[in-house]
C-alpha cells in the first residue's frame, strides 16, 4: 500500500506524461525507505499483468495509448475499489485516426485475467492491404509531404529547395511555427495548425493555404480537425459545375464546424480561428473566421500591403452589433477591484463566459449561444504581376506587428530571393515584439507564399493559335475547335512558345486584328471558358505597350466592345480591369472620362467604384490639372457615384484639396454640392488645418471656416446671417458644426473655472436650458470632445461639476430631466 505522499508523486508524474508506453513503465522512486520500495516492487508484476500488451500486438498495431486517467485507476487499485470504468484514447499512427475504447470493469482485484485487459481494436483494420486502401479513399494527413505522398494521382511536385523553401504546383512558400510560452516561460502546447493543400478543380491545379489558431483546453484538437477536414469539404464543394464560390466556402466551413461539434472531445470552451487563401490561376479567394489574417504585398510605384481579410473582434462596430442582436454581451474583463482589463470580449448575457476575444470562431459551443458565428467572410481578388507575395498568419504575428511592418520585414529578403531568411527574420521580429510588450507569448505560425502569376498562359494558347490558323485560311469555327483542344494541354514548353508568338504579334502593332479576334473568340465560345483569360489579357497588353499604344488599344476596345453578345456586367468588368491595368500608366484624361461614360451607360457603376478610388491618386499625379479640368473630372465622378456612397467622394475630394493648387471658388462649390453637406463642411474644416489654407481662404466658405476654427462663434453666426443668401444657394447648413463647437467651448470653460452659474454659461454660449441634456450626451459620445476629456474624469465631470453649473432654482426645474440623463450616461459609460 502506497502512502499519501507516494500516491501524490505518482499522480504528478502521470499528469506530466502525455503518452505512456507500458513496456517501459517504471515505478517512481520513493525516498522514504527500502521497506516501502520493496513493497512497491512486489506490486509491479500485478500492474504489468493488468496493462502490459504483448510484444506482437504492439509491433503489429503500432499503437500508443494515452491514459489521462491512469492516476484514477491506480488509486482505485490501492484503495480496494471494486469497480471502475474509464474511457481511453488510442491514436492509430498508421492512419492518424483516434479511436475511443473503454477499459473493462475491475470486478475482482485479486483474480485478474489478462485477457480481460487486452485492448480490442475492432475499428482498426488488421490487414495491411485494407489499411492502404483505406488511406487512398480517405485523406487523413495534410502536411505538404504527407498529403502529396498519399495522393500520387494528383501528380503534384513537392520538394525542398535550398534554404528550406518549399515548392509545389509552381508555388514557392516558407512555413514557420513556434509554440508560445506562459508567464513563467514554460512552453505551452502549440495550438496552431497550418494548411498546405493541392486542390483539383475542373482539371485546374489550385493551391490552398491556411492557418488555424486554436484556443481553450482542446484548441489544438479543433485546429487539427480543421486542418484535416476543411480542405476535403472545400474540394468536394468546388467539384460542381459553375459553383458559387462564396457558398462553397461557407458550406465547407459549416460542414467542418458540424464535425467539430460532434467530436468526442469537449468543445464548450474550445475552438479555433481559421483563415484560408485559394489561388486559381490569377484569381485569389480568401475566407476567414476570427482574428487570424492574410495580406497581399504589391510592388507598384512602391511597396504597399493590401488586407485580404477583416479581423472579427468585438471592437469592430458591425461585429459588435451582430453579437448584441444575438443576445450576447460585449465588455472587457474586470480585475478584483472592478477595473476594466484587456480588450473587449464576448460574454453570455447572464454569466461571465466564455470571454472570447473574437466574434467568429469554429467550435466554441458556449460562444455560439452568445452569437459567435462560424460563417466566414469571403473575398475575391484578381492578381497581377505587381502582386509579389502573400503573408497568412495567426494573431501571434499580428498582435504587435502591423501589416506594413510585416511587409517591411519580408521585402528586403524577397528582393534578394532569400525567402527562407525572410521567414526566419519575421519569426525573430514577432518573438521580439512579444518580449517588449508581454511577459508571455502566444503561438506564432505563418506562411509566406510567392504569387507566381502565370501570364495568362491560357490566353497565350488561345490567341497565338487563333492568329496562326487564321493565317492559314482556316475558319473561325475551326479555330475554336483547335483552341478548345489545346486548352486542356499541360505542355508548358508549348505554352512558352505560344507566348513568344503572342509577343511578336504585339510588336507588329496589329492591335485592331487583336481586338476583333479576341471579341470573336468570346462570342464563339459555347461554355465561356475563355472569358476569364480576357480579363488578364487586358492587363498584359497594358504592361507591354507604350503610352500612345495603350490609348489605341483602349479606344479600339471601347469601339468594338458593343459587339460582345454578353451582359453589361461582363463589359463593365473589362472596363474595371482597364482601370487596374492603367493605374501606373499616363492614362489621358479623355480616355479616363470615356471609361466613366461606359460604366454609366451600362448602368453598372458599382463595379467601377473600387478601381476608381484605388487609382485616382495615380491618375491625378500624372495629369497637370487646372481648375476647369478638376471640375470636369469631379462632375463625371459625382454623376457616376451613388449619393449614398459619400465616403468615396470624400476620399477623392480630400486628396485633391491636399495636392491640387487652385483658388477657384467654383471648385469649392463643386466640392460641397454633391455629398452630405454637414460631413463635407466638417471634412473641409479638418483639411484646412493641415493643408494650404490659401486655397479657399478668400471665399465666403473660407472666411466662415476661419471664424469657426478661431473659436469666434458669435462672429461665425453673424457672418452666417450676413451671407445667408450665398450659403442657401449652395445648400450649406453649418448649425450642426456650430453646436459641436459650442460643446467643446463648454467643456473648455468648465475646465478653466471650478464653477460657472447657468447664466454665465448661457451668456457666453448663447444656449438654452433645454439644450443642456443633449449637449452633455454629445460631449460624452462625440469623438471630437472625448479627446479633450480623460475617461477617468468623465464621472467627476458629470456628477460633480454639472451640479455646480446650475443655480438652485435651475436644479429644481431640471431634477427629473437630470435623473433620466444620469441613467443614460451610466449606460453610455458601461458600453
Amino acid at each position: 500500500m502506497l502512502t499519501q505522499s507516494q500516491q501524490h508523486q505518482f499522480d504528478f508524474k502521470t499528469r506530466q506524461t502525455s503518452h505512456i508506453d507500458f513496456n517501459s513503465l517504471k515505478p517512481p522512486r520513493h525516498p522514504q525507505g527500502e521497506n516501502q520500495l520493496e513493497q512497491h516492487r512486489t506490486q509491479k508484476p500485478l500492474l504489468q499483468k493488468r496493462y502490459k500488451m504483448t510484444a506482437d500486438e504492439t509491433e503489429q498495431r503500432n499503437h500508443k495509448i494515452s491514459l489521462p486517467s491512469l492516476a484514477k485507476i491506480r488509486k482505485a487499485e490501492f484503495n480496494s475499489m471494486e469497480n471502475i470504468e474509464q474511457p481511453i484514447s488510442i491514436l492509430d499512427q498508421g492512419n492518424g485516426q483516434r479511436i475511443q475504447n473503454r477499459l473493462p470493469k475491475l470486478e475482482n482485484r485479486n483474480e485478474i485475467s489478462k485477457s480481460k485487459y487486452e485492448i480490442q481494436l475492432n475499428q482498426t483494420p488488421r490487414d495491411e492491404e485494407q489499411k492502404k486502401q483505406k488511406q487512398k479513399q480517405k485523406k487523413t494527413s495534410f502536411t505538404p509531404e504527407q498529403r502529396i505522398s498519399e495522393s500520387p494521382e494528383k501528380n503534384v511536385s513537392y520538394h525542398k529547395k535550398k534554404g528550406g523553401v518549399k515548392q509545389w504546383q509552381g508555388f514557392k512558400f516558407v512555413h514557420k511555427t513556434k509554440a508560445g510560452c506562459q508567464v513563467n516561460k514554460q512552453t505551452k502546447t502549440n495550438q496552431d495548425s497550418a494548411i498546405v493543400f493541392p486542390l483539383n478543380i475542373e482539371s485546374q491545379n489550385c493551391g490552398l493555404i491556411g492557418i488555424c489558431d486554436g484556443h481553450g483546453v482542446n484548441g489544438h484538437f479543433v485546429s487539427d480537425i480543421i486542418k484535416q477536414r476543411l480542405p476535403i469539404y472545400l474540394e468536394f464543394q468546388l467539384q460542381s459545375q459553375n459553383p458559387d464560390m462564396e457558398e462553397c466556402f461557407k458550406n465547407a466551413f459549416e460542414l467542418t464546424n458540424s464535425e467539430i461539434l460532434q467530436s468526442s472531445f469537449d468543445t464548450a470552451l474550445s475552438g479555433s480561428t481559421t483563415v484560408i487563401a485559394m489561388i486559381q490561376q490569377n484569381q485569389l479567394w480568401t475566407a476567414n473566421v476570427g482574428d487570424s489574417r492574410a495580406i497581399l504585398c504589391r510592388n507598384c510605384n512602391g511597396w504597399r500591403s493590401i488586407p485580404l481579410t477583416r479581423d472579427h473582434k468585438p471592437s469592430d462596430e458591425s461585429e459588435k452589433q451582430r453579437i448584441l442582436q444575438a443576445g450576447g454581451r460585449i465588455q472587457t474583463s474586470r480585475d478584483f477591484f472592478g477595473n476594466n482589463v484587456g480588450p473587449e470580449r464576448v460574454w453570455l448575457s447572464y454569466i461571465d463566459a466564455p470571454g472570447l476575444a473574437m466574434t467568429r470562431s469554429m467550435g466554441d459551443k458556449i460562444g455560439a449561444q452568445a452569437g459567435v458565428s462560424s460563417v466566414p467572410e469571403v473575398f475575391q481578388f484578381t492578381l497581377s504581376q505587381n502582386d509579389k507575395f502573400l503573408v497568412i498568419a495567426s494573431d501571434g504575428v499580428w498582435e504587435y506587428l502591423s501589416n506594413e511592418e510585416v511587409m517591411d520585414i519580408v521585402v528586403p529578403y524577397y528582393e534578394k530571393g532569400e525567402l527562407e531568411q525572410a521567414g526566419e527574420k519575421l519569426m525573430m521580429e514577432a518573438i521580439n515584439s512579444w518580449k517588449l510588450n508581454s511577459p508571455g507569448r502566444d503561438d506564432i505560425t505563418f506562411i509566406i507564399q510567392l504569387c507566381v502569376v502565370k501570364l495568362i498562359y491560357q490566353l497565350f494558347i488561345d490567341m497565338s493559335l487563333h492568329f496562326q490558323y487564321l493565317g492559314q485560311g482556316l475558319s473561325s469555327q475551326k479555330t475554336m475547335e483547335l483552341l478548345q483542344k489545346h486548352c486542356s494541354s499541360n505542355d508548358h514548353n508549348k505554352i512558352a512558345d505560344f507566348g513568344a508568338v503572342f509577343d511578336d504579334l504585339l510588336e507588329q502593332h496589329k492591335y485592331k486584328d487583336l481586338i476583333v479576334s479576341t471579341l470573336e473568340i468570346i462570342n464563339l465560345s459555347p461554355d465561356k471558358t475563355l472569358l476569364q483569360p480576357i480579363y488578364s489579357a487586358i492587363q498584359y497588353w497594358m504592361t507591354k505597350l507604350e503610352s500612345k499604344e495603350q490609348q489605341v488599344i483602349v479606344d479600339l476596345f471601347l469601339q468594338h466592345i458593343e459587339q460582345i453578345n454578353e451582359e453589361a456586367i461582363f463589359k463593365t468588368k473589362i472596363v474595371a480591369q482597364l482601370f487596374n491595368a492603367l493605374s501606373s500608366s499616363p492614362l489621358s484624361q479623355n480616355l479616363f472620362l470615356k471609361l466613366l461614360e461606359c460604366a454609366k451607360k451600362w448602368n453598372t457603376q458599382q463595379l467601377i467604384i473600387s478601381p476608381i478610388i484605388s487609382n485616382i491618386k495615380e491618375f491625378l499625379n500624372l495629369w497637370t490639372l487646372n481648375g476647369p479640368e478638376v471640375l470636369k473630372i469631379l462632375n463625371a465622378i459625382s454623376d457616376l457615384i451613388d449619393p449614398q456612397d459619400q465616403q468615396y467622394v470624400l476620399q477623392i475630394s480630400e486628396y485633391i484639396l491636399r495636392n491640387i493648387s487652385t483658388s477657384q471658388e467654383q471648385y469649392i462649390k463643386t466640392f460641397i454640392s454633391f455629398q452630405n453637406i454637414n460631413q463635407s463642411f466638417l471634412k473641409l474644416c479638418e483639411i484646412t488645418q493641415c493643408s494650404n489654407f490659401q486655397v479657399i481662404e478668400k471665399t465666403q466658405l473660407g472666411q466662415l471656416i476661419k471664424l469657426v476654427l478661431a473659436g469666434d462663434l458669435s462672429g461665425a453666426s453673424a457672418f452666417l446671417v450676413k451671407e445667408e443668401g450665398y450659403f442657401k444657394s449652395i445648400n450649406l447648413n453649418v448649425e450642426q458644426y456650430l453646436n459641436q463647437t459650442r460643446i467643446a467651448k463648454f467643456i473648455q470653460l468648465s475646465s478653466q473655472k471650478q464653477s460657472y452659474s447657468y447664466q454665465e454659461i448661457a451668456g457666453a454660449l448663447n444656449i438654452k436650458l433645454e439644450e443642456v441634456e443633449i449637449w452633455v450626451i454629445h460631449a460624452i459620445q462625440s469623438q471630437n470632445v472625448s479627446a479633450q476629456i480623460d475617461q477617468s474624469q468623465q464621472r467627476i465631470f458629470i456628477l460633480d461639476n454639472f451640479k455646480k453649473l446650475l443655480t438652485k432654482d435651475d436644479w429644481q426645474n431640471l431634477h427629473k430631466k437630470l435623473s433620466a440623463l444620469l441613467t443614460k450616461l451610466k449606460n453610455v459609460q458601461t458600453q
